[in-house]
Order: C-alpha cells, then structure tokens, then sequence
C-alpha cells in the first residue's frame, strides 16, 4: 500500500506502481467531490496515455457529466467496460466451438459429444484482473476499500494500490507530478490539461484557498498546455447563476450549529426545491451538504434533513467512523462512506429529536468508555 500525501517523499514509490502492470483501475467514491471526480478522469488520461489499460469507478453520475460535458471525454471512453463468462462443465467433451452471426445476434455454436442440457451452462458477469489501482478515497476508509468496493474487478496484488490522502498540495498538482513520472516534461494534451485545471478552480474555489506558487505556477503552465479557461469559467459562472447556488443559500439560512455535540444540522423543504429547480436526490443532497461543510466553522458531525414523499430523509455525514457504523445500526441503515441516509421520519421535529438523541448516546458511551 502507497499512501499519495506529498509526491516529494513518495515519487519512487508511485513509480514503481506504475512499472507494475498495464491494467490499472482509477477509483473513488460515489460521494467524491467535483475537484477529485475531474482530478480522477485527468489521471485516466495520463495512464491511457502512457499506454495504460485504465479503468474508472464509479461512473460519473449524470449530472456531473451533464455539467462538465464541455470538458470531460464521454461516458464510454471511461467506464469499466463488461466481462462476461461462459461456463461450460468439464466432465462434458466438445466436439466444436464456435460462433455464428445472426440477424442481430452472435451466437456461440457449442456441439458436445454427449448430451448437454442448456440449463448445465452458465452465463456470469467476470470481474477484471488489474495490475495496480489509485484510490481516492477518505482516510478513514483506507484498509477497508476492497472490502466494500463493488467495481467489477479484483483485488490488485498486494502493495500495488495507492491511495490519495490530503496533503499540503491539490489533487491537481499531485496528478500532474505522476504526468511527469511518466512522460516526462511532455505537455499533457488540451483535453487534460483542461480536467486538471478544472480541478484546481474547484478545490482552491476559484484560487481563493489553498493556493500558494505552486498553484499559481501549475495554473500557468496548463494554460500554455491548451487548459480550455473559457469552457471552465462558463461551468464556474452557471453555479453561481443556477439553482445550485440558490440551494446552497437556503441550506446555509437553514443551518444551525449544536456545540455540545458537535454537530451541524441542515434542514430543506419541498419548497425549497422547487423554488431553485433544483432535483431532491440522494446524489444533491450529499452535494449540497459537502458545500455547507466547506462554508461553515468544521463539525465532527453533519446532518441534513429534506422533506421526501410523506416524511423526512436524512443524510448523516460523522467523522468517526465507529460513531457512523453505530448511528446507522440504530436508524436501520446502510453505510456508504463516512455517510448513511436514513428515512421513515415523520416531520423535521421527529428525525432531528432521534438523531440528536443517538448522537448523545453515542458521546455518552464514548466519554465512559
């Protein structure tokens, strides 16, 4: 395992990751951010590049792609492409194996030499063999990655997963540096260095935090590399214009801080909604709730609840990953990443009184443990 939190101490150790194999998967999780989702597609296209078999999970959800259309390659390009097996059993001797082109079909031609009955056949999805992976993922989830990871491929072998951490550089900047372990001083194409670039405006908001030389060096030189900077600020500027800035602005209204245990809560309705246009979904939830965290003094824990069908659903996002797994045991749910969503709420006042109290049980368990 190769932790990525400075590429000065850790270059040797992503090279030789990287001489490990042809077949590499680029993973992250549901949750990522649009900084890291865009940062992983630009290091799809250094690997590909490089002439890497890469793979990318998950796939970008449709909004993002709808969002970042203009920069990012299509759906296609990218995603984990299928594996089929079919099994036939051994103790059954083949006389010819073949496949025919129909109307509209391939078939596959199997003439044993004894019986055969079609239901002794199987027919299965296979998962992928790869050589090595790069994980973005929280710091907590680090050894527990494979474990929950559905990507249809198999465990790397051991000591060839690197796994991005928070460090003093951006994502953009440590991704560059790999550009560099594998192609030297070569500039990266237009189209990559646009991700790149895309990337950092993202996670420095727009140079306004996080930057240093470095940055603004990097920021530079992707631009002489062909960075698309209009396309970019065109996306930048609709989020300010469009619902999502909108949406952000009643949950920041919305949003309440309980010092006591730590713990920010966010409450949206219906109306809310409908007002910004903005689609009351899983996915936008967890957007909108990453952006309130980012805007606000920093909790251990954050609640968001919004107004779904007849009730209340919830999304809990903790720190504490032991504190996460026993707040979801109790409402019933099922961990995502330092995050659950829970339903089956009344009203605001039921799932805010539920939650609170767990979250004080929790903190009185912890203090007398």
């Amino acid at each position: 395992m190769v932790i990525i939190k400075d590429m000065d101490q850790t270059q040797e150790a992503v090279k030789k990751l990287l001489d490990s194999g042809d077949k590499i998967l680029v993973a992250g999780e549901p949750s990522a951010d649009e900084a890291t989702q865009l940062v992983m597609l630009a290091l799809r296209e250094i690997l590909e590049k490089a002439g890497k078999k890469t793979f990318l999970w998950p796939d970008c959800g449709s909004g993002f792609a709808a969002k970042f259309e203009k920069i990012i390659p299509k759906p296609s390009e990218y995603r984990v492409p299928q594996k089929i097996k079919i099994k036939i059993p051994k103790n059954i001797p083949l006389d010819e194996l073949k496949y025919e082109e129909e109307t509209g079909f391939f078939s596959i031609i199997i003439s044993p030499k004894t019986e055969l009955e079609p239901s002794v056949i199987s027919i299965e999805k296979s998962p992928h063999d790869i050589d090595a992976a790069f994980c973005f993922f929280s710091a907590q989830e680090i050894g527990s990655v494979w474990n929950k990871m559905s990507a249809p491929v198999n465990k790397p072998p051991e000591g060839k997963t690197g796994y991005f951490v928070n460090g003093e550089k951006t994502l953009a900047e440590k991704i560059n540096e790999i550009g560099g372990v594998l192609n030297g001083q070569t500039p990266v194409p237009p189209k990559t260095a646009s991700l790149i670039m895309a990337s950092l405006m993202y996670e420095t908001d727009n140079f306004q935090k996080k930057s240093g030389e470095g940055v603004f060096a990097l920021a530079s030189r992707l631009l002489s590399f062909g960075a698309d900077k209009k396309a970019i600020e065109e996306i930048l500027n609709a989020d300010k214009k469009t619902g999502t800035a909108q949406i952000l602005g009643r949950a920041l209204a919305r949003t309440a801080s309980d010092t006591e245990i730590k713990t920010s809560w966010t409450f949206l309705t219906k109306h809310d909604f409908e007002k910004t246009g903005v689609e009351p979904t899983d996915e936008n939830s967890l957007s909108i709730l990453k952006k309130v965290r980012a805007n606000i003094a920093p909790h251990t824990c954050s609640v968001l609840c919004r107004e779904h069908e007849d009730g209340v659903r919830s999304l809990i996002f903790h720190e504490d990953k032991k504190a996460l797994w026993g707040l979801a045991s109790s409402l019933g749910a099922v961990i995502q990443s330092p995050y659950f969503f829970a339903s089956g709420f009344k009203n605001f006042s039921e799932a805010e009184v539920k939650i609170r109290n767990l979250l004080r049980e929790k903190k009185s368990d912890k203090m007398s443990a």
